[in-house]
This record gives C-alpha cells, structure tokens and sequence, in this order.
C-alpha cells in the first residue's frame, strides 16, 4: 500500500508539478469522522445529563413551593379520610401534564436540532430513528414521575396535626 502511495504520489507530482500531493487512505478519513462522531456523542451526552439534572432540580423545587402553598388542604383532606394513594394522584395530575408538554415541546426542537447539526457537518447521515427518542422520553418521564411522586407522598404522610396546628 505505501508503495502504490509513493507511486501515486509520484505521478502527480509529475503531470501536476506545482501543485502538492494530498493523498490520504480511506481508512485514516474513517478515523477522523469516527472521533467527530464519538466527540459528538459525548458533548450530546454530557449536555444531556446537565440539563437532566437542572431540570429534576427545578422541578423539585417547584414541587416543593406548591407543596408548601398546599400543606393545610392536604391536612383537611387526610382528616377527612381521603387516602395516601389519592392525594398523591390529586397532586401529581398537574405536574405530569407540565412534564408531558414539557417533553413533546424538547422532543420535537431536539430532533430538528441535531438533524441540523448533522446536516451541517455530513453530506449524508442516518437521522435518528424513533427509539431512541422514545426510550430518552420514557426515561425522563419515568425520572421526573418518580421526583414529583416522592416529594408529594413525603408531604402526604406527614401528620395532619402538624398542618392544621395553627387554626
């Protein structure tokens, strides 16, 4: 192979000779575009966990105003027999909705997003099929299901008395 390349190198040189020969082999043009697509990987997952972990965050955040803001209802409705299991549903329906939105709304601008990306720097790229969109989504929706459900069966099974003391 290297010899083909000094030969071809050399007959360049001669029907071209003020130009310079840059010839390379298929395999090293391989490499590269493997690193930029492993390099690329990377940042999508390192950008990915980062905005995971500020979104639990204000979520939890945000569950823990309105939980505050609601202490007392929680308490009357624990003394009125209301069980653990339908406070928490009660609770979670609004929150499950703004993570529904949420995730079509970040679903839909991410896909167009690295479709962009990739369309700037390859000709022709395979554009991500629908599973590992799927998968991402299920697993978000299962991480911020589980936040919001903790937080509010923590704030469920606190005792009424404690909420309702100062009435």
């Amino acid at each position: 192979m290297t010899l083909a390349h000094e030969h071809l190198g050399e007959v360049y040189t001669s029907l071209f000779p003020n130009r310079i020969y840059n010839g390379v082999f298929m395999n090293d043009d391989l490499a590269e575009s493997a690193m930029i697509n492993n390099n690329i990987v990377k940042m999508n997952v390192f950008l990915g966990l980062v905005a995971l972990l500020l979104s639990v965050t204000g979520l939890y955040a945000m569950i823990s105003l309105n939980l505050l803001r609601r202490v007392k209802e929680i308490g009357v409705r624990k003394v009125l027999g209301a069980s653990v299991g339908s406070i928490i549903i009660k609770l979670n329906r609004p929150f499950i909705i703004i993570v529904l939105v949420a995730l079509i709304i970040g679903t839909v601008g991410a896909y167009y997003m690295n479709d962009a990306l990739l369309a700037m720097i390859w000709y022709h790229y395979a554009a991500p099929g629908a599973t590992p969109i799927l998968l991402s989504c299920l697993l978000l929706f299962t991480i911020a299901i589980f936040t919001v459900t903790a937080r509010v069966y923590k704030a469920a099974t606190v005792n009424p008395v404690r909420s309702l003391r100062s009435e």
